[in-house]
């Protein structure tokens, strides 16, 4: 065994001194896990040893599949590395199968993004490869898919995250057709992971204008769908249109004229989620952000998810008042640590839509042994609401709270001088205390017995009359992902 992990160890390194690339021991156990897979795919499972002459059977079996991958050794990392044909062209137009032949469909490693074989007619050129080991984030690199499509060159490769062993992390460089992979620009995925137990990787590439749409799945999947927008309706719900894309081999791709957007959703297999993708899918958190800041980029933001011009959507402050800085950070001393602002947005769209999203916008902060320096805290991402929700709806929204067994709300009530919350469960604490509010601000706290609690919120003017009670809600994720 040790000789022969020592030559599979002497030929991953010579491969890889051909490539200008030092040693990466982690892949020699991998590649000799793919030979002994690649020898005894399609050999029968040895009879059950209930006697001498079956386990002798059983023996004579695993000696030659080690005496196999003894064989195979000079050649493993030549499989993994290097196309069959050296003299064969690198690329092509083809969006199928690699130049060597690939596990059977039923075949178990399909089920698993990291043990994928490598496709596309690229996929074993010692160039890409080179690519995928040098300048892997993740560990255990391999090339997932290389070609030409849609008139770009494409190189595809995933690496098992550090820190779980069990994503992947995504990786892609693209050019033109027919370019040096070497040439190729890395695409900076905003999301990059692939989940193992989904074995499905749909990425969307900006192409500068527009938006290409590659979709990997295993080799018996043969359609997709992709629907790139959202669209908010009047009522608070959420449409979409659905785009179908056909897979050969379970290798699809589609291009369209818009470029990619943060509402972009697939659905392929058990996988149903967002693609691998350059659009930012949150508002950004800059620490110094002025008010004008967050309400034209929450606009933008808005409209790219609808598939709008930003003229045609129209974001106003309806709330913009201090808050106590312990809101962001819960290790505050005392509320006097810090002081921030909660914003709260109303967007509007030409169709009538509606979209509201809440922040805590923290000023300056005293960093006192340790504490953290978050200064922004996003209470309510985008969400659509029905259009004729009053300007001076609610929002309650949990907070982080170092004490056991109590909860913590910050409660936005426009109007209301004091706020009190009454549990709708009976198994939970009865209601908080009634809570002045400034600027109709609030943190209420709780002792609550039941997590799974659900709170009324009581509002009372100036003169302790209340004047709403309801229970609380929020809109829809304007993303729908």
């Amino acid at each position: 065994a040790a000789t022969l992990r020592a030559r599979l160890v002497a030929e991953h390194d010579a491969a890889l001194s051909a490539l200008g690339l030092g040693s990466a021991s982690r892949a020699v156990d991998v590649d000799l896990d793919g030979v002994v897979e690649r020898l005894v795919t399609g050999l029968r499972e040895p009879p059950d040893a209930a006697t001498l002459r079956g386990e002798h059977r059983a023996v004579r079996r695993r000696s030659l599949v080690a005496a196999g991958a003894a064989a195979a050794v000079t050649g493993a990392a030549a499989w993994w590395l290097w196309p069959r044909d050296p003299t064969s062209p690198a690329g092509g137009a083809s969006t199928g199968g690699a130049l060597r032949a690939l596990p059977a469909p039923e075949d178990i490693r399909w089920a698993s993004l990291s043990r994928w074989p490598p496709r596309g007619r690229l996929a074993t050129d010692p160039r890409v490869q080179g690519l995928a080991i040098s300048r892997a984030t993740g560990v255990e690199p391999r090339v997932l898919w290389a070609d030409d499509v849609a008139g770009r060159r494409l190189i595809v490769t995933g690496s098992l995250n550090p820190s779980s062993y069990q994503d992947l992390v995504l990786q892609a460089w693209q050019g033109v057709a027919g370019a040096d992979p070497a040439s190729l620009e890395q695409v900076h995925f905003k999301t990059e992971l692939g989940y193992e137990n989904t074995a499905v990787v749909p990425i969307a590439l900006p192409t500068n204008p527009g938006t290409l749409l590659l979709v990997l799945a295993g080799p018996t999947t043969t359609t997709a769908s992709y629907s790139p927008t959202v669209l908010p309706t009047r009522a608070g719900a959420i449409e979409r249109t659905w785009t179908d894309v056909a897979l050969t081999s379970g290798i699809g791709s589609r291009t369209w004229a818009q470029e990619p957007g943060p509402a972009l959703r697939v659905r392929c297999g058990n996988f149903d989620g967002p693609a691998a993708s350059t659009a930012r899918t949150w508002l950004d958190q800059a620490r110094t952000e002025p008010l004008a800041v967050f309400t034209a980029g929450t606009s933008r933001f808005v409209a790219a998810a609808i598939g709008l011009p930003v003229e045609q959507v129209h974001t106003d402050v309806v709330t913009d008042a201090t808050v106590a800085g312990s809101v962001i950070d819960p290790a505050a001393m005392s509320p006097q640590d810090g002081v921030g602002r909660v914003r709260v947005l109303r967007t509007r769209t030409s169709t009538g839509a509606l979209i509201r999203c809440v922040r805590v916008v923290a000023g300056p902060m005293r960093i006192v042994d340790g504490r953290s320096t978050m200064n922004s805290l996003q209470i309510e991402l985008p969400a659509v609401l029905p259009a004729g929700t009053p300007a001076d709806e609610p929002v309650v929204s949990r907070l982080a709270d170092l004490r056991p067994g109590v909860s913590r709300y910050l409660v936005i009530a426009p109007g209301a001088a004091r706020v009190q919350l009454v549990s709708t469960s009976p198994t939970a604490h009865p209601a908080s205390k009634v809570t002045a509010t400034r600027h109709g601000i609030a943190i209420v706290s709780l002792t609550v017995a039941s997590e799974g609690a659900d709170f009324r919120l009581v509002r009372q003017d100036a003169h302790g009359r209340r004047f709403s009670t309801g229970v609380r809600h929020g809109g829809r994720d304007l993303l729908d992902l």
